[in-house]
């Protein structure tokens, strides 16, 4: 929560996230140090999308198209 500075939800991924950010839809979008991005339900941690290669080092370096389709 960040109003409080509080925990309020642990979600486990399956490899080291490098960044992640609320997408345009509403879910959660993790970059991982392996090269993957995965999409999750940001409430749950369920997985959305199956995670795709993005491939190469800073992978939290992302961002969204101005329509939120890319």
């Amino acid at each position: 929560d960040v109003a409080t500075d509080k925990i309020v939800r642990k979600l486990r991924f399956p490899d080291i996230p490098a960044g992640a950010m609320s997408g345009p839809d509403g879910n959660l979008y993790v970059s991982f140090a392996s090269g993957y991005l995965g999409v999750y339900n940001p409430q749950t941690g369920a997985t959305i999308r199956k995670p795709i290669w993005t491939g190469g080092v800073g992978t939290f370096w992302f961002s969204f198209s101005k329509d939120g389709r890319k």
